[in-house]
């Protein structure tokens, strides 16, 4: 296995390990307890998971466009 393709795979598993705590913390409503920080530390967590996912697709795609291999390039 290459390291690329560990470090793909472990990545992976990495986001989704942390879109499932996320989504698992709003959806059982898990810091309806505890004080206001959490849910605004909760909320920062949720903005810098969003924002990585914009730039992971936005990394993507500028290695998409800057492939001499690409047909649809111009």
């Amino acid at each position: 296995m290459s390291p690329d393709l560990r470090n793909s795979i472990s990545l992976w598993i990495g986001g989704v390990a942390y879109f499932g705590v996320f989504w698992a913390s709003l959806h059982f409503n898990l810091f309806r307890d505890a004080d206001r920080w959490s849910g605004v530390i909760l909320g920062i967590l949720g903005i810098l998971g969003i924002l990585g996912v914009i730039q992971l697709l936005w990394g993507l795609w500028q290695r998409r466009a800057s492939n001499p291999a690409n047909p649809n390039r111009l």
